[in-house]
């Protein structure tokens, strides 16, 4: 899609730089550009928003394996503290 935003956009800039008397080609290239940028935009809010969403599912689910463990799972000495340090 960017490649076309930008090939439309040079197309515009040009029409209007050399003062392009027939003013419905310039109308039609900024409303191809207009609507071309406005789907970038959509396209990166959806993706942030399903990203973030995604994330934070992912440390939801993290922390409640976490909490959810029976406090036997945290007293053996290969889960305690002292030992995640000794493999870093």
């Amino acid at each position: 899609m960017t490649p076309i935003f930008s090939f439309l956009l040079s197309h515009l800039l040009f029409k209007v730089s050399i003062g392009a008397q027939d003013i419905s080609t310039i109308n039609k290239f900024s409303g191809t550009v207009i609507g071309i940028a406005a789907l970038l935009g959509a396209k990166y809010l959806i993706m942030e928003t399903c990203g973030m969403s995604w994330v934070t599912r992912i440390r939801y689910t993290a922390l409640y394996n976490v909490i959810v463990q029976d406090k036997k799972w945290f007293d053996r000495p290969r889960t305690q503290r002292v030992g995640w340090r000794t493999c870093w």
